[in-house]
């Protein structure tokens, strides 16, 4: 049995203006991969930080050549449509994604890595290459540092060098027959100036502790709504390029992040109905997040199991065995004064409210625990949680 190593990759956003049918359902299995996976990955401590939209869009790219038991478990786990539609949902979604301005950037890109000696089949081929843009590329597996090497730069290049060293040498060997790879790129400026705050101020960790962190301030007109499911505040801090925004859900308990997440997944639609323009006095911690995390057995506990054992179907890709061997994300993200830069990339085989809420200031001081979403438009590029604003690499 030959392996298949997925690689994936992403950073940015997707857009939900005027969607399909089909673009609404593969961004709406984005964000439920999204919330899914980041309910496994907070059973652990620390900071964390996660990528749906370059993890669902690989996995979907292999779900279209998937048969049988593995892609009944490839479609329930990443919520998708059939094959068909999957392909032409993330050509159109993907098409408006990059559609990115006014000081944002945003890319992604995708590639095949196939053994010099094996078939793909052309139906796959021309599925990655029209429906998900894929460049393909072949390569001497059997030459582990030199393939690492050929990868791991086009990700470097593709993430403004972000993200390195995703393959490792040793992941790949002559029985390794063939590597996926997205890669996804974001920057995106404030639409209004943080400030540098001079003196640290606290941010507590728990009920007990604290840390002393470099904040930053601004007052301006943004998104904000208080969610009493959540007993939190929600605020949508916007980038120049507005579509795109980052997303601060900030319990009102130091110790109340277990609270919002145990709600997970949240209706981020019905979310942003909640928030209106108000004056925020917002306070927030600068903040920065690199995380390489292992998501076979996180997707393994969400029920997509045969792809990784010998008896995984994906005929579809070739007529040779394949199963998928690993599926590894690598991401980071930066959250200063000036705006965000972020980037990952994963390998593996209305409520109407009174007039005095809307004319009172309100005042947020994010010195505790708090979710953020990364998103264009109700779809979610990056999500994850701040315990610790000290702590960026894990």
């Amino acid at each position: 049995m030959f392996k298949l190593l997925v690689f994936i990759g992403i950073v940015a956003g997707v857009c939900q203006a005027e969607l399909t049918k089909e673009e609404k359902d593969v961004s709406t299995g984005n964000n439920l991969l999204g919330f899914n996976i980041y309910k496994e990955l907070a059973k652990k401590p620390g900071n964390i930080l996660f990528s749906p939209a370059s993890a669902e869009t690989i996995l979907a790219l292999t779900y279209t050549g998937a048969k049988g038991k593995t892609a009944e478990e490839m479609k329930s786990t990443l919520n998708l449509p059939d094959p068909v539609s999957t392909a032409a949902g993330y050509k159109a979604l993907t098409q408006r994604l990059e559609k990115s301005e006014n000081g944002v950037t945003y890319t992604s890109a995708n590639k095949i890595y196939p053994a010099n000696d094996i078939k793909v089949h052309p139906a796959f081929l021309k599925v990655a290459q029209e429906s998900f843009s894929s460049d393909v590329e072949n390569l001497d597996f059997s030459k582990g540092q030199e393939s690492a090497n050929t990868i791991n730069k086009w990700v470097e290049s593709k993430t403004n060098n972000k993200i390195k060293d995703l393959i490792k040498p040793d992941s790949l060997t002559s029985d390794t027959r063939m590597v996926l790879v997205n890669a996804v790129y974001f920057l995106g400026v404030w639409q209004h100036n943080f400030t540098l705050i001079p003196e640290k101020l606290k941010f507590h960790t728990s009920p007990t502790e604290s840390v002393d962190t470099e904040f930053m301030f601004v007052e301006k007109h943004m998104g904000y709504a208080e969610d009493e499911d959540l007993d939190a505040q929600i605020i949508d801090i916007p980038y120049n390029d507005t579509d795109y925004s980052l997303r601060i859900i900030l319990p009102r308990q130091v110790d109340g992040l277990s609270k919002i997440e145990s709600q997970l997944p949240l209706d981020l639609e019905a979310q942003t109905k909640k928030l209106h323009d108000l004056n925020v006095n917002l306070k927030m911690p600068k903040f920065k997040i690199e995380t390489t995390i292992q998501l076979v057995d996180h997707l393994k506990a969400l029920g997509m199991k045969a792809a990784f054992g010998p008896g995984a179907e994906l005929s579809g890709l070739s007529d040779e065995p394949l199963q998928i061997s690993e599926v590894i994300q690598k991401a980071f993200i930066e959250v200063n004064e000036k705006g965000t830069e972020a980037a990952a990339a994963t390998a593996g085989v209305g409520i109407p409210l009174s007039a005095g809420y809307l004319r009172r200031q309100k005042y947020v001081n994010m010195n505790k625990p708090f979710t953020f979403l990364l998103i264009k438009e109700n779809s979610i590029l990056f999500l994850g949680h701040v315990k610790n604003p000290r702590k960026w690499r894990k």
